[in-house]
């Protein structure tokens, strides 16, 4: 959490006035430098615009790479800049369909020209990276840096689009967000890269499929992995709309309004008994360690006290995790579930046991596009006691179990599939699209 608001009242202060130049001089000594090996040659000089997720991708990649300096400016910067040249109203998810801001967006794509000189003068940055696209925040700053000769690149983190979000995001995205102002949006797997493709926000191009970065420290520990010391049950906290078509916004409402069809799913009674059944096994088992684990946001602070209250009593051997580094908490797991996550195929890769719920909603035909499937690759409960049978019994049994060190080829198609990353290498994949785009 950033407890320094100083510092974005300055920076708002002098965008609202339109002082390029001291936002730049500003901005420029809020730069964070991060990892730099040069090893005596010039070396590569990167911006980094932090995200969850990206931020993990991004320390992989460059985690053994020499001729590259790393640096980091906080997002929330470049979005205190935008809201003080365009209303609340326009977000991630509302960039185009309304003419009435072109001149405010034109103004503010060059008000980041001449700051960005500042930057570029002091750090000589070659490339920016991000985490989507298409980032409101970010639209104009990317096209300025693309005409001041510096490369705006995108390591798309998003990717789960089931068979029933596909068409729906190739929409949203077609209505509703800008074409992408960088030079390549890299991506995790084809299906992220058809819609792109499809909703022709990105030239086809400009899309290549890298696989997601970060899976490839999961695939190199799976091969050091031992037993935990202790059972202990992972489960990602997922909320009532899950995989469900969404559309995010700022203001007036959190979501907007969709269609019927579409507003009226939900996960409401599946969220709802999964978490409380970590409660249950908690208390039930006090040998098993219970880890349920959120990406730390409002939303999930919201599911998760909508759920147990606002003053829980839990167990000593039931923990919530809050954001924070999810290797470390899956290496020492016996048994990882949840619905609809990212965070279950990273369990794949490291060779973690994997149970998920079919029941309640999860059973219901108008949900069934948008579950990802994670066929042989977990075990599917068909009930809530086999699902409680079944999470009890594997973290039992894993403490005692020797680890296979590969996982089988089933496993390797779903990685390949959702996450673009079945070989441990998808970090260098991205080097060499940059080493490529770098040389042009």
């Amino acid at each position: 959490m950033d407890f320094d608001p100083i510092k974005y009242r300055v920076v708002a202060f002098l965008a609202k006035y339109r002082c390029a130049i001291l936002t730049g001089h500003l901005l420029s000594f809020l730069v964070v430098k991060g990892q730099c090996k040069s090893r005596g040659r010039q070396p590569i000089n990167i911006l980094c615009l932090p995200k969850q997720g990206f931020s993990q991708d991004v320390e992989t990649i460059f985690e053994e790479v020499e001729h590259f300096c790393l640096f980091r400016l906080k997002r929330k910067l470049l979005k205190t800049v935008f809201y003080q040249f365009l209303p609340k109203t326009v977000d991630d998810n509302n960039y185009i369909g309304n003419n009435d801001h072109d001149n405010a967006k034109k103004a503010l794509r060059l008000f980041w020209s001449k700051a960005l000189t500042i930057l570029i003068k002091k750090y000589g940055f070659d490339l920016v990276l991000t985490g989507n696209y298409s980032y409101a925040s970010e639209q104009e700053f990317a096209a300025a840096c693309e005409q001041l000769g510096v490369r705006f690149v995108a390591l798309h983190k998003e990717c789960l689009k089931t068979p029933g979000l596909e068409p729906f995001y190739t929409d949203v995205y077609k209505t509703k967000k800008n074409k992408f102002q960088g030079s390549v949006s890299l991506v995790y797997n084809e299906i992220e890269k058809g819609i792109q493709k499809n909703s022709e926000v990105v030239s086809a191009d400009k899309i290549i499929v890298t696989g997601m970065a970060r899976m490839d420290r999961l695939h190199k520990l799976r091969l050091e992995r031992t037993a935990p010391d202790k059972p202990q049950i992972l489960f990602f906290s997922f909320n009532p709309k899950a995989g469900l078509p969404i559309i995010g916004r700022k203001i007036p409402q959190r979501f907007e309004k969709l269609s019927a069809d579409l507003d009226d799913l939900h996960l409401k009674t599946l969220s709802k008994s999964c978490h409380l059944l970590m409660l249950d096994i908690a208390r039930d088992n006090p040998d098993i360690n219970v880890v349920i684990k959120t990406k730390g946001d409002g939303q999930s602070l919201i599911t998760l006290r909508d759920i147990f209250g606002e003053d829980p009593d839990f167990p000593a051997n039931l923990e919530i995790m809050a954001g924070g580094d999810l290797i470390s908490v899956l290496n020492v797991s016996c048994v990882a579930t949840g619905f609809n996550s990212t965070a279950l195929l990273e369990a794949i890769a490291l060779g973690v046991k994997v149970v998920v719920p079919h029941f309640e909603e999860a059973v219901d035909q108008r949900i069934q596009p948008y579950i990802v499937d994670l066929e042989n690759g977990a075990t599917k409960c068909l009930t809530i006691d086999d699902y409680k049978e079944r999470l009890v019994t594997h973290a039992r049994r894993v403490v005692r179990e020797e680890f296979v060190k590969d996982i089988d080829p089933e496993q390797k198609r779903l990685l390949e599939h959702w996450l673009g990353n079945p070989d441990g290498c998808a970090g260098e994949r991205v080097l060499n699209e940059l080493n490529l785009l770098l040389s042009k």
